[in-house]
């Protein structure tokens, strides 16, 4: 379980700048309340239903939070709640043991305010 590559020491300078970042590999991010996110974009979890922590009763097949920091590319953005695309994320979930239901392997229907483009 590797963490997208962006996530270094200055991760979390994101919150600090309005939500863009300059990493120390020279990638940048936005979050994706600024733009509308795209078929083929690279994201990033940064939150999940709009949460940085699950709640304290969640089980865990349900603790998608321990996706946050990891990346994916958006393999869908016309789905019919407009709010939301699915991701195909870098990493096997079977290593988090988490409820993994969609047809396509590694994928999960996530929020857009949850996610940064990685650019």
């Amino acid at each position: 379980m590797s963490l997208c590559p962006e996530k270094s020491c200055a991760y979390n300078r994101h919150n600090s700048n309005g939500g863009m970042g300059v990493f120390g590999n020279n990638t940048e991010t936005t979050h994706s309340a600024d733009m509308k996110i795209l078929k083929h974009s690279k994201v990033r979890l940064i939150t999940f239903q709009g949460l940085s922590n699950p709640p304290f009763d969640i089980d865990a097949c349900d603790n998608y939070w321990n996706l946050i920091g990891q990346c994916g590319t958006v393999i869908d953005n016309e789905l019919d709640d407009k709010e939301k695309v699915l991701v195909l994320f870098d990493e096997d979930l079977d290593n988090y043991q988490l409820a993994n239901h969609n047809p396509i392997k590694n994928s999960l229907i996530i929020k857009t305010k949850d996610l940064e483009i990685v650019i």
